[in-house]
């Protein structure tokens, strides 16, 4: 159900989207069995990461995983296999700048005529993306 994600090749501009196109898809459909199971999760998550820049890493989660599941030491219904595959996709693929340049933009966000709403709106992104909680002191 939904539009699943788009074919994920490794431009990190376009990670965030992938996972966030990823997290709608996967929400409308955790009840479908390939993607409540977590070891069809990470399959079908990794049947949209596609292209010679990102084979290799694919070819490698696939054996990872293979390991876990085939020789015994993780059931497939072992939510830790989803968890550790998206710590290997985040390190894999986050921009690590993303906190630095959002907390750069932080500091030069300025209200301008009155658009109180848009500014809101940008410091609340900013905020989330470096990593602060909108209700902490810093």
């Amino acid at each position: 159900m939904g539009n699943p994600p788009q074919v994920f090749d490794r431009e990190r501009e376009r990670t965030q989207l992938f996972l966030s196109q990823w997290e709608i898809y996967w929400g409308l459909n955790y009840q479908v069995e390939a993607m409540a199971q977590p070891y069809s999760r990470v399959l079908c998550f990794l049947s949209y990461i596609q292209g010679p820049e990102v084979q290799d890493w694919v070819t490698h989660e696939l054996r990872w995983l293979r390991e876990q599941v085939h020789a015994g030491h993780v059931l497939p219904t072992n939510p830790w296999l989803w968890a550790q595959m998206m710590v290997h996709f985040g390190n894999a693929f986050v921009d690590t700048m993303t906190q630095a340049k959002a907390r750069n933009e932080l500091t030069k966000l300025r209200m301008e005529g009155g658009h109180i709403d848009e500014y809101i709106a940008k410091f609340e992104r900013y905020v989330t993306m470096a990593g602060y909680g909108v209700d902490k002191p810093t």
